[in-house]
């Protein structure tokens, strides 16, 4: 069953013509939730609670296939509506395409931009993956967790110190951690 939250930033006097964030409270989707929140973006949000496996619905699987969480449907003037999925996907488009915001989400320059890139792409298929194998190790290793410790340390010990030191150049740079 699909449950409405109420959005703050609901605006105009019909929700379809608004854009449509799917996510789970407490899951990665709540990302882009926040960012659309902080870019003050009009939308309205669909909370999926993956315990009750809402998101396998055939409601939801028309609009992802892949029944997967964030989704973001995106209303387009004159045409048809745009479903992105992914959090790696979600958060780029929408610091791109806010850039009156005062909010500096995404670096301008060149090099700048493939970093972050880099560093979404490490929390996407390394982070992730080893903090759901944290969280939920049953969806791993069905029968027993022996494996999910060893994994999960060794993922977090090597991307450590390149993240810690990546982090570190950003705060000195003081890019994309505050307001302009």
């Amino acid at each position: 069953m699909l449950m409405k939250c109420q959005s703050p930033l609901m605006t105009g006097s019909s929700s379809d013509s608004l854009d449509t964030l799917y996510y789970s409270p407490g899951a990665c989707s709540m990302a882009p939730h926040i960012v659309l929140h902080e870019l003050e973006w009009p939308h309205q949000s669909v909370c999926l609670r993956t315990g009750d496996e809402a998101h396998k619905t055939p409601e939801f699987l028309a609009l992802n296939p892949l029944g997967k969480l964030p989704a973001l449907v995106i209303q387009q003037a004159n045409a048809d509506s745009v479903v992105l999925t992914e959090v790696s996907a979600i958060l780029p488009f929408l610091a791109l395409n806010r850039p009156e915001s005062s909010l500096n989400l995404w670096p301008s320059d060149g090099i700048e931009q493939a970093h972050a890139m880099q560093w979404i792409a490490v929390i996407a298929s390394e982070v992730h993956p080893a903090y759901a194998m944290h969280i939920r190790p049953d969806r791993v290793f069905p029968s027993s967790n022996k494996g999910c410790r060893c994994t999960r340390s060794g993922t977090f010990h090597r991307i450590d110190e390149p993240l810690e030191s990546s982090l570190q150049r950003a705060i000195r740079l003081g890019r994309n951690l505050h307001r302009r």
